[in-house]
């Protein structure tokens, strides 16, 4: 099963008052020809779109919104045909959640419209996926607000999804994905220029009970892979490099992984 990641859209972004958002449009137009080029079965967001609350709101949606569904659309007819299944997986992330007691975002909107080549996990799930005859476990991992956390629905489904992810683990590949701050790491333009919200910790010694095949971090715009625990995290990194820090990093983009 091939899965296509990327994270850290931020299409409201600006730079020294100039939009980014023309690049993040040729962005997703790489992400469409490489679905059909590189056989993708499924892709993955791991969050960070938008920030809420701008006048703006109505563009920044328009475009997220619009992009995601086309490449969910893709990639499920690509993958199986009848596009039975959804093609795209997202979950927000510290820029995209509204501070209520409800796991609520700016992608919200994509899971209230309902339509089946996109699903967006606001709260910690397990979720199966099929592809060919090849079947692996998702555990969502998004960022929440302060408000959701201290609920006990939050705690519930917390306790649930891990509990799925255990079961599953047992027979299936597991991929771990999440939109959450490591201990250790070095702060880049995510946690300083551009920062929102609280740091919400990893849980390392949850998720390395599970033994994953694969675990997935956005929140960092620095493409990299770190070690904590027993665990080999992959983070794709942003798209493009969003302010005048980040001009030494590494190249961007998306990643490809075989599962």
């Amino acid at each position: 099963m091939k899965i296509l990641v990327s994270s850290d859209w931020h299409c409201d972004a600006v730079t020294a008052g100039v939009e980014r958002m023309p690049e993040l449009v040729s962005f997703a137009q790489e992400i469409d020809a490489a679905i059909q080029e590189q056989e993708i079965d499924l892709v993955l967001n791991l969050g960070d779109c938008w920030d809420p609350g701008t006048v703006n709101d109505p563009r920044w949606c328009r475009f997220i919104y619009s992009t995601f569904v086309h490449l969910g659309r893709t990639t499920r007819l690509r993958s199986d045909g009848g596009g039975n299944a959804p093609g795209l997986l997202c979950i927000p992330g510290n820029h995209d959640v509204i501070d209520t007691s409800e796991p609520t975002s700016t992608l919200s909107g994509l899971d209230v419209a309902g339509d089946p080549s996109v699903e967006v996990f606001e709260r910690p799930t397990c979720y199966g996926v099929t592809r060919q005859n090849q079947h692996a476990a998702l555990l969502a991992l998004p960022y929440v607000s302060r408000s959701y956390e201290r609920t006990d629905d939050y705690r519930r489904s917390l306790e649930v999804a891990l509990e799925a992810a255990l079961r599953a683990a047992r027979n299936s590949p597991l991929i771990v994905f999440a939109h959450l701050a490591f201990e250790g790491m070095i702060p880049g333009s995510e946690t300083t220029d551009m920062a929102r919200g609280r740091e919400v910790q990893f849980p390392v010694a949850l998720v390395e009970e599970l033994s994953p095949t694969l675990v997935l971090n956005g929140h960092y715009h620095q493409r990299q892979t770190i070690r904590r625990g027993a665990l080999d995290i992959e983070i794709p990194g942003a798209p493009i490099r969003f302010t005048f820090g980040e001009a030494k990093d590494g190249p961007r983009g998306f990643l490809v992984l075989e599962v």
